[in-house]
């Protein structure tokens, strides 16, 4: 099974959707590993596994592990930042439509939050904040941790090596050091998702929660399927849901002959709901008249 690219029913591959009538047999072959991780940020989303990787490599552990010391555990930040990098480059990009999709609903919210590209542009700030952090206090090392072997260095306004305060601040700058390759893994990978989706926006038709013609009309058609295909219904109104979907007010009307040989008109509201993608999760009915006809 396959789901249609405008209103991502289950459907047979290549196949016309018999819910909303598109024809996905028109659909160009997308190569979406390409499609991600041929942009900049996609290639650097994925080059960044391999520093921390570097810096664990036996000829190298030496020198970065005597460089950092005696303010980073390069062997737990190692570690932890290639597994943390690896997840989220990944995760990244199985997570890419999904936040295209956040995207492209965040016009129906009252509230719109921040665009993906801004959320990147402020975690790789946070980033270039952290490493700064970490140079300065690597840089300064000496002056803030005393020799190993000398106690009772906070005499000359530097912390004993080995003792609580040195201890805090080594667990805070490992996590710092951690922190700093999340952030920068996050950021390269929130932007190659937002340049997959306008990839895929320049290949795919316009999901159907965009086209509110058509959704108007997919939600009207299961309407009458469930209730028994009724001749006289019509819309009093459609209001836009937070969640992209649809409500809608629907009037039906049927004539009835009463005793007599009078003529009597039934009128009943409904109340639909349905998602972003035309999925009706609601009918209720919402009152009933008689209306006796001159």
């Amino acid at each position: 099974m396959a789901n249609c690219a405008v209103c991502s029913e289950d459907i047979a591959p290549r196949t016309k959707c018999p819910r909303c009538g598109y024809d996905n047999g028109q659909l160009q072959e997308v190569n979406e590993i390409a499609g991600y991780f041929g942009s900049f940020w996609g290639i650097l989303s994925f080059l960044l596994i391999f520093p921390p990787l570097f810096m664990i490599m036996p000829g190298v552990f030496t020198i970065v592990n005597e460089i950092l010391q005696p303010v980073i555990s390069i062997r737990v930040g190692g570690p932890i930042s290639l597994l943390i990098t690896l997840i989220t480059t990944f995760y990244m990009f199985g997570a890419s439509k999904d936040l295209h999709h956040y995207t492209l609903t965040q016009r129906f919210k009252k509230k719109p939050g921040r665009h993906i590209a801004l959320w990147a542009l402020i975690f790789f700030v946070v980033a270039i904040l952290l490493a700064f952090l970490l140079s300065f206090v690597v840089v300064n090392k000496d002056a803030i941790v005393g020799p190993e072997g000398y106690p009772q260095m906070e005499e000359y306004g530097k912390l004993t090596y080995g003792g609580p305060w040195h201890m805090l601040l080594k667990l805070a700058m490992t996590g710092t050091f951690v922190l700093m390759f999340t952030f920068f893994a996050l950021s390269a990978g929130m932007m190659a998702a937002h340049l997959h989706g306008r990839y895929m926006e320049d290949r795919r038709p316009d999901p159907i929660f965009l086209n509110e013609e058509l959704l108007i009309k997919v939600v009207l058609d299961t309407v009458r399927e469930q209730l028994g295909n009724p001749t006289n219904m019509s819309t009093l109104g459609m209001k836009r849901l937070e969640n992209a979907g649809i409500s809608l007010n629907l009037l039906q009307g049927e004539k009835l002959t009463a005793q007599g040989g009078k003529v009597v008109q039934k009128e009943k509201t409904w109340l639909v709901c349905a998602d972003c993608w035309g999925r009706v999760n609601k009918i209720e009915e919402k009152s009933a008249r008689l209306l006796q006809s001159p």
